[in-house]
């Protein structure tokens, strides 16, 4: 469904997979994505997934959501931004990527990590080491 919907050449597999919202998303040749992934396009926002993606069960991709800070001080500011996963990057499962995000191309995400800043190219990033450089 969503292959023809959004021109996707990607792999979909397993069940519970959503792609919603306005905004836009291009997918290279060659990726993967599993289970219960889910990918929030924000009108005037666009999720650009390079080729050779893999992503793991249960991984989410926003371009829009509340800002952390600015809902403690009592006022929620919605944060908005671009995602980009550049080529041959592999994501775990349970993943969380925030607007305004670029991940690095040949980077490795580790399960259940909240990516909140650009992760450069050729890094590891995960709960149990700190990033670092290949």
């Amino acid at each position: 469904m969503y292959s023809l919907k959004y021109n996707l050449k990607w792999k979909f597999n397993g069940p519970g997979i959503r792609i919603i919202g306005n905004g836009g998303i291009t997918v290279g040749a060659g990726g993967y994505v599993s289970r219960g992934s889910q990918i929030v396009l924000e009108e005037g926002c666009t999720v650009n997934i390079g080729k050779n993606v893999t992503i793991g069960h249960h991984v989410m991709i926003y371009t829009s959501g509340r800002d952390a800070l600015t809902h403690i001080q009592g006022f929620s500011k919605i944060r908005k931004g671009n995602v980009v996963i550049e080529d041959n990057v592999t994501i775990g499962t349970g993943v969380f990527i925030s607007p305004g995000v670029t991940v690095g191309a040949n980077s490795f995400i580790g399960a259940n990590v909240s990516v909140s800043r650009n992760i450069p190219s050729n890094s590891i990033l995960s709960v149990a080491i700190k990033q670092q450089s290949l």
